[in-house]
Order: structure tokens, then sequence, then C-alpha cells
């Protein structure tokens, strides 16, 4: 089944036949190619770098997000901002954080203004960050998928809040945990990659089973996999 979407995705005899060869054989992908979101997503990037494909999860989000950036600098239009990778990490990853964490539903130049009142986020850029393949049209502009969103928004948490801003772990739990410790369903996704980012085990032991499901446990040594595992067991315990 995934021989033959991979033969019509491509569109390409010689392609195709390589990424079945290097990647649908290969037993480092395996996890990646189980979901259809993520390999559709390896399908995209094997056609443009066949010889770069990533077989961990959180590189093959990260690659994407590059790609989108490449494709929008082939062809900018005159008067554009033109973003550099850490800007396109920065932007969408502010946005995804209003978009997953408030009533950020759609994203418009009216709510890209709402936002833009901090200096560190102009409105010219955050609306030229939208115009790249992460985002599509659906009468307004919207994430092209949302565990796309979710990894954006951990990145934001971790790399931006906590990083730079030196926000606590503990803090930045705040907006992902409701009032009875639990992790709301909607927030689940974000809550994972965040795990799988700070590699830490107060975040994870909040909901072992949902960083196991929806993060990147090959970023976790070990140790840290072992104590997922009991985590895991001890949340199935309580529920």
């Amino acid at each position: 089944q995934k021989n033959d979407f991979a033969d019509q995705y491509l569109d390409d005899v010689d392609k195709a036949t390589s990424f079945k060869s290097k990647i649908l054989n290969n037993r480092e992908y395996q996890e990646i190619l189980n979901v259809p979101q993520t390999l559709v997503m390896l399908l995209d990037l094997f056609r443009e770098y066949p010889d770069v494909v990533p077989t961990r999860k959180i590189e093959l989000y990260e690659k994407i997000v590059k790609l989108s950036l490449e494709k929008k600098n082939t062809n900018l239009l005159e008067g554009t901002c033109n973003l550099s990778e850490n800007e396109v990490f920065k932007y969408a990853g502010y946005i995804a954080f209003f978009y997953m964490i408030s009533d950020f539903d759609e994203i418009k130049n009216d709510k890209l203004l709402q936002i833009s009142n901090n200096p560190d986020y102009k409105f010219e850029c955050l609306k030229s960050v939208v115009e790249l393949n992460i985002f599509e049209n659906k009468g307004h502009k919207d994430f092209s998928h949302r565990t796309i969103a979710e990894y954006l928004c951990a990145y934001f948490l971790f790399n931006q809040k906590m990083k730079i801003d030196h926000c606590s772990e503990e803090d930045l739990l705040k907006w992902l945990v409701s009032k009875n410790g639990k992790i709301p369903s909607e927030l689940r996704g974000v809550y994972a990659w965040f795990c799988s980012m700070t590699e830490s085990e107060m975040c994870f032991s909040k909901d072992p089973y949902g960083q196991f499901l929806y993060g990147d446990n090959s970023l976790f040594g070990i140790e840290n996999k072992k104590k997922v595992i009991k985590a895991i067991g001890r949340y199935a315990n309580q529920v």
C-alpha cells in the first residue's frame, strides 16, 4: 500500500524506486512511516532532497519548515520581508502559540495586527511568514497541518520563552496543564513536543502516555526512556 502511494505521489519511477529502497525498506524510518501525514512529509522532502531525509520526527518537522522558506525565497515578491531561518521559526512559532493557546482560531490580518503590538514581532514579518507553504489558504490563512502548529508552538515555548526569555519550565507548563493537573486533549500534541525538547521528567510525568504517543522519544537517552516507561505504568494505574 505504501509502495503504491509512493509511486503515485512522486509520479517519477526513478525517485519512487529510490524512495522505496532508501526509506520504505529502512527500519530506522518505520515509526515515521506508520503515520500518513509524516509519510507525506517524507515524500515531500525526498522529492527535493533525496540524500538528506532525517530519521527523527523532530528533524523531519524542522526540515519541512526550512524547505517552505527555501521555496518562498526562490520566488520573493518585491518588498516582501526576506526572512532568515531563525526568523521563520520565531514568527511562525509566535503565531502558533496564539493559535494553539488562545482563541486565535483563524489567521487573518486583523488577528496578526492584534499580536504585533510587541516590537519583537512586527506585523510585516508576521504577514510575510504566513505566505510560506506551512500555511494554506482556506478562505483565510491557516496552518497546513495542525501538527505543524503544535510543533512550532512547542518550539516557541522552548527556544524563545525558556532559553531566551528565561521563563521557568514550571511557568510554561501552566499554559499546557489545566487546573485539575491534566493536559487538555487539544494541547496534548504541544505538550508532547515540549517534553521531547526539554527531556524533563517534571514535564513528561504529567502525561507520559501522551508524550509517548505524540512526542519524539528518540531524543531521550536510555535513562529517560526507562523513566517514561515507569511513568506510563504509574499513569495507567491512576486512570
